[in-house]
């Protein structure tokens, strides 16, 4: 701060002379036009630092800058230990334990959107699973409701299985009734097998005769067929109903029946 009029003001010293131009005008210690000289504006500028501030950076002893000794930052402590022990894990792959969190995150919901996905392609596979059987049912249905209004004979009540009611039949000693039951269930079977045509008005002699023309087991079911006609118009249209030995002799061969169209079937 000293140096000779023909200081050559240049870098730092230029820095500080200006900070101790403006810290001296700032504090009135001289005059405007005393300020107009580089040496006043000093010595203005350093009476100014000495005398009415109290600046860490400023040394009045030397008229320098003085080193300012920032206090360290202090180390934030985490607030669970177990946190540094798991940064200290993954370092070595570049992460911290945050990092691998956000990436667990993501995979759990990564995870999520799969199993959304796969669920809703499982709900609309079994919608239309269900939907199929439930159509496939309906028309199952239908198509043995016409079966049996083509029957020759119509009953009264309504029989799901004719098999089976032959049989509760048979077991209750109603014979006449057992062997209307097995003869329009061989009918009903023989047509959903398209062995033959169901027709309402068609005769017997027309199913069996049809029957006959058939390839493969069809002359065998129509021989079956043929004897369980026999006892069926002998009990419906003749009132003489059916020995039990004549109707067990049906019932052996309605086993054998179900065999050839099970075959007849599987190798369609």
């Amino acid at each position: 701060m000293t140096g000779s009029p023909t200081l050559r003001l240049c870098g730092c010293a230029r820095l500080r002379f200006c900070a101790l131009l403006l810290v001296a005008l700032s504090a009135g210690v001289a005059g405007a036009d005393d300020l107009t000289e580089p040496d006043v504006a000093i010595e203005a500028g350093k009476e100014a630092l000495s005398e009415q501030w109290d600046l860490p950076w400023y040394d009045d002893q030397s008229d320098d800058f003085a080193p300012v000794n920032l206090p360290k930052p202090k180390k934030r402590s985490k607030p669970w230990p177990i946190w540094d022990w798991f940064d200290g894990l993954f370092s070595g792959f570049g992460w911290n334990f945050g990092d691998v969190l956000i990436f667990l995150l993501w995979i759990v919901v990564a995870g999520l959107l799969l199993w959304l996905i796969v669920a809703m392609i499982r709900a609309y596979q079994e919608t239309e699973q269900v939907a199929a059987a439930t159509a496939a049912e309906e028309f199952d249905a239908k198509a043995h409701l016409q079966r049996v209004e083509a029957l020759p004979v119509t009953l009264a009540e309504k029989v799901d299985n004719y098999l089976q009611a032959a049989r509760d039949a048979y077991d209750s000693g109603d014979l006449s009734k057992a062997i209307v039951y097995l003869f329009s269930h061989e009918l009903l079977e023989l047509d959903r097998a398209a062995r033959l045509r169901l027709v309402k008005g068609k005769t017997n002699r027309q199913y069996l005769s049809e029957l006959r023309r058939g390839v493969g087991p069809s002359p065998r079911l129509a021989d079956i067929l043929a004897r369980t006609v026999r006892l069926f118009e002998a009990a419906f249209f003749g009132a003489h109903p059916p020995t039990r030995e004549a109707f067990e002799d049906c019932w052996q061969e309605a086993t054998e029946f179900e065999r050839l169209l099970a075959v007849e079937e599987a190798t369609a």
